[in-house]
């Protein structure tokens, strides 16, 4: 019997042998991860967020800034998206993240230069795009 066939959601296993196949895709590796988790696979899930997180880093300083947030570390949060921004200064996530931190405690200035419906900005695949609110 095939061992993976005993545990909860075989799909999310399936998804997991499909992001070691692909090696680098972080996409393959966030879905995998996402799967495991709803399957209530959390170890197996774990790991593959922390795979995924190894691939694409400025989403973890996103991810971990999501939690401060909502746990009223606002400053905390702030700090974390503004890494995120260090290593990928177009990340739509960590600006508009930022921007709201930003308002919430009272730093206009910095919320408007951060906010993405407040400025242009060049992505690879897409070009340029303004944002709107």
């Amino acid at each position: 019997m095939d061992p993976q066939s005993t545990r909860r959601c075989p799909e999310a296993w399936t998804l997991l042998d499909d992001a070691r196949r692909s090696g680098s895709d972080a996409r393959a590796w966030l879905k995998a991860a996402k799967s495991l988790a709803e399957a209530g696979e959390g170890q197996a899930a774990d790991e593959a967020f922390e795979r995924y997180f190894a691939l694409a880093p400025g989403r973890k300083w996103v991810a971990e800034g999501a939690e401060r947030h909502r746990l009223g570390d606002l400053e905390g949060a702030a700090a974390n998206y503004r890494k995120a921004l260090g290593d990928d200064p177009n990340n739509v996530d960590a600006l508009r993240l930022l921007g709201v931190a930003c308002v919430q405690l009272g730093h206009a200035s910095e919320a408007e230069r951060a906010a993405p419906c407040s400025s242009r900005r060049t992505f690879p695949q897409h070009g340029t795009i303004s944002a709107r609110c």
